[in-house]
């Protein structure tokens, strides 16, 4: 038995050969499946105290097709589950500080940094003073043209200045919902 996205998948040794069943919980996959001798759920019991594979792990990636292999995931060592940072579970796998840099921090922290960039834009791009603080009238920028739109200079046109604000807000909404996505990804850390 074993976990799958629809619950729970088995498989039931018969004299004719083998049968699949699948169920929403264990205890169903367990009623369905019939009296049965033994029940072996793919659950490994214990942490190894060393890097060493276990048996089953190794001989079950043995058997698999290429592509499948890496779905057999080793069982990590008891003193990397008990380390009290990243960095020591790192250390305590062999890693070095490129590999905890490249592999776990950057990966980690990159959603936020990244998320952080987008919300940076956002303001940027919609802040009229600053721009026309530092460049004047003199920049064809989309806040300074929207500007001088709502102002009514002496090119007053008011269909260009509703594309460009909606433009602006296109823009902004998709830079926020693109924070979004990425904070819930970076929250998934902190869980």
């Amino acid at each position: 038995m074993d976990g799958c996205p629809g619950g729970w998948v088995g498989a039931r040794l018969c004299a004719d050969g083998v049968s699949v069943l699948v169920a929403a919980s264990l205890a169903d996959l367990v009623r369905e499946a019939g009296p049965v001798a033994v029940v072996g759920v793919d659950m490994p019991i214990g942490l190894p105290d060393g890097g060493e594979q276990r048996r089953a792990e190794a001989l079950a990636r043995r058997r698999l097709p290429p592509g499948r292999k890496s779905s057999v995931f080793p069982t990590p060592m008891r003193s990397a589950c008990e380390a009290t940072t990243w960095a020591e579970a790192n250390a305590t796998l062999g890693g070095t500080r490129f590999t905890y840099w490249t592999r776990i921090a950057i990966p980690v922290l990159a959603p936020s940094f990244i998320g952080s960039l987008l919300l940076l834009f956002a303001n940027a791009f919609g802040a009229i003073a600053t721009a026309y603080g530092l460049t004047g009238s003199s920049l064809n920028i989309v806040p300074i043209l929207l500007y001088a739109q709502i102002r009514g200079d002496v090119l007053h046109n008011p269909n260009l200045g509703y594309a460009l604000a909606l433009g602006m807000i296109v823009i902004t909404a998709a830079s926020n919902l693109a924070y979004i996505w990425l904070r819930r990804r970076s929250e998934r850390w902190m869980r």
